[in-house]
């Protein structure tokens, strides 16, 4: 349950209304697919970072773990994630396509990072 960045610029305040109202549902427990796609740049990279922003503190009020979304938008994504309170999130990293290295020097202690298999294998040929 979450808004995609790919659609983000189709997020308004009646959609904001509805997936709290869904999220109010016992079967929820996250918030995701949510972050910042900037690799098929479908939406503006500013309602994409807002519409994640605006999420993030959902998922910080709710108490949600969050499932990220993040195609090459690394630094983006973890300047938000920093801003928001790192401290307060709990998740996934999904669709994450950084470097291992920059994921070790970044590491956010409340999230599990899904490395995408074929960046990952583009890396290491």
């Amino acid at each position: 349950m979450g808004w995609h960045p790919e659609d983000a610029k189709d997020f308004h305040e009646a959609e904001r209304i509805k997936l709290l109202e869904q999220l109010q549902n016992p079967k929820v427990v996250a918030l995701g697919e949510i972050g910042l796609d900037y690799h098929w740049d479908t939406s503006p990279q500013k309602v994409q970072r807002q519409v994640f922003e605006e999420q993030l503190q959902i998922a910080i009020e709710q108490n949600l773990p969050i499932s990220i979304h993040n195609r090459d938008a690394t630094e983006d994504t973890y300047a938000i994630l920093k801003n928001a309170g790192v401290d307060k999130i709990k998740g996934v990293m999904h669709s994450f396509n950084g470097d291992v290295e920059w994921m070790e020097s970044s590491w956010i202690s409340g999230l599990t990072f899904h490395l995408v298999e074929w960046q990952v294998s583009k890396k290491l040929k």
